[in-house]
């Protein structure tokens, strides 16, 4: 967490990096899903998985842009 304010000592800049690192977390525990759900035999089972898996898909698109719109807002003009 301390890189992310190295960048350019700025919150946005801390907000930015944590939203990457939860895109991709999110990104990868949902291939892991669907990896999971196409080499399942029970067709219910592969279809639960699918579902979590578009699910965690939204909310973690849902949060890139709640923060991306949250970090535009906090940022503070230091130009003169």
């Amino acid at each position: 967490m301390v890189a992310a304010f190295a960048d350019e000592l700025s919150f946005r800049s801390f907000v930015a990096s944590m939203t990457d690192f939860a895109l991709a977390m999110g990104a990868g525990f949902s291939f892991l899903l669907q990896a999971g759900a196409a080499e399942l035999e029970s067709r219910a089972l592969s279809l639960g998985l699918q579902m979590i898996s578009f699910i965690i898909e939204a909310a973690v698109i849902g949060l890139t842009v709640g923060t991306s719109l949250f970090g535009a807002a906090t940022e503070v003009d230091k130009r003169d």
